[in-house]
């Protein structure tokens, strides 16, 4: 008789995140990249990016304005440990910051804050949809409102 040991949380939210096949190296569908596009129209932002998150890095599946495609997770421009569950967020970045927008150069903004909504899948949260900016700012409530909505659409394409 043989007797499965039950998943952690954790251990679950990997598996699923493993199934939607996001990280298996083939380029992410175009929608991904519109919803990205969306958010800096949308919300006036330098950068967006639709990111899933496993155990050690942060995956930019789409982007528009972030260069980086996968970042260690102790090197994400936002706390992504605080990503897997938690609502909306808004948040500045640590001093000083050490995250650019685009590619390195003497004139690329720094990053100094973000909006993020959680993207869910199965009632498990394997990312977020991510707003960056290059000057302190004060996200609205309607920003937050779209984010969700960005974020929402990118659960329905997973």
């Amino acid at each position: 008789m043989t007797t499965s040991v039950p998943l952690s949380p954790e251990q679950q939210r990997l598996a699923i995140l493993q199934d939607t096949r996001l990280l298996d190296g083939s380029e992410a569908p175009a929608a991904f990249q519109a919803l990205a596009r969306l958010a800096t129209q949308t919300l006036s932002c330098q950068a967006a990016a639709i990111c899933v998150i496993d155990n050690e890095s942060v995956h930019a599946i789409a982007s528009q304005g972030w260069t980086q495609r996968i970042v260690a997770l102790g090197e994400a421009p936002f706390d992504a440990s605080a990503v897997t569950g938690l609502p909306s967020a808004v948040d500045a970045i640590a001093s000083p910051p050490l995250w650019q927008l685009g590619a390195a150069t003497s004139d690329t903004p720094t990053l100094l804050s973000y909006a993020r909504a959680p993207l869910f899948v199965e009632g498990v949260c394997v990312g977020c949809a991510i707003a960056l900016h290059s000057e302190t700012r004060n996200w609205s409530s309607s920003d937050l409102l779209a984010l969700d909505d960005i974020a929402l659409s990118a659960q329905t394409l997973i």
